[in-house]
């Protein structure tokens, strides 16, 4: 609790207000006073009341009678309702600056949503990214012929290179989405019809729309950062896939080619046999 230094409006008297206490009478006179906080909040829900009273939207309303519903809605913190009269604006009023800045103000939620959205959607990428064991690849081609294991073993490589690859463009096409395109499109459309009595008469609206797109293009921004790095991990990713599998491929093929020659020298020391038998059989006649 503390003490307000004051003075009575009717007499001048000094008054000390307790700041618990919004309304009192001065002890020299008589006069009732009350708080200036407390005046202001009258004030502001007697405005919000007033123009909050006949929310139905009404064939012959003014674009001036549907910004005070929109201001009234919005310090009431209703964005849903909001949102609504700017339509209703939009369509009935297209040719007037204020319709479009209103409309900016409320679809900047929708975009900034849209923005933490997608940057969410990053995050779990490369927690999603799934890259099959390479060993497990290299044993499908266990048993095969030489030439066919070689192949299956390259086919499965380049299979998951290029699905990986796919991969790393997901994060772009987050980005992509999320773009701010509803408030760019508002402020445009509001700048075509601004006039010097716009900019004096809805001076606030313009500000918090204007300020509301420098957040939207600072926080997008902020996502295109959020998905480079995010595409820069998942390749990191697919690159030591693709050092793991060459190692143990290279070992595979090591393997193959030593089977290769082991079967080539059989096949060879057969046909020297039987090619020794029969020049014995001959040479005996």
């Amino acid at each position: 609790m503390s003490i307000v230094a004051a003075k009575c409006t009717a007499c001048g008297a000094p008054l000390e207000v307790n700041d618990e206490h919004k309304e009192g009478y001065c002890p020299f006179c008589g006069t009732k006073y009350v708080a200036q906080d407390v005046i202001q909040n009258t004030v502001n829900n007697h405005y919000v009341t007033n123009n909050i009273e006949s929310a139905v939207i009404q064939g012959g309303d003014t674009v001036e009678t549907l910004y005070g519903r929109f201001d009234a809605f919005c310090r009431i913190g209703d964005n849903a309702s909001a949102s609504d009269v700017a339509q209703t604006m939009c369509k009935k009023y297209p040719q007037r600056a204020v319709s479009w800045y209103c409309a900016a103000v409320v679809d900047r939620a929708a975009d900034l949503g849209r923005i933490a959205a997608a940057g969410e959607q990053i995050d779990a990428l490369p927690l999603r990214m799934q890259l099959p064991a390479p060993a497990s690849l290299i044993e499908r081609a266990k048993g095969l012929p030489v030439r066919e294991a070689r192949q299956v073993i390259r086919t499965a490589h380049d299979d998951v290179l290029r699905n990986g690859g796919n991969n790393t463009q997901l994060p772009q096409f987050a980005v992509r989405d999320a773009a701010p395109e509803a408030v760019r499109k508002d402020l445009a459309n509001a700048k075509k019809f601004l006039t010097d009595a716009d900019r004096a008469a809805y001076a606030d609206l313009i500000r918090k729309a204007e300020e509301g797109l420098e957040e939207c293009e600072w926080r997008y921004g902020s996502l295109e950062e959020h998905a480079a790095a995010a595409a820069r991990e998942m390749q990191a990713r697919i690159d030591a896939w693709e050092a793991d599998f060459n190692k143990l491929a290279g070992r595979k093929n090591k393997r193959l080619t030593a089977k290769n020659v082991v079967r080539t020298v059989f096949v060879v020391l057969v046909a020297a046999v039987v090619v020794y038998i029969v020049l014995g059989v001959i040479l005996s006649f």
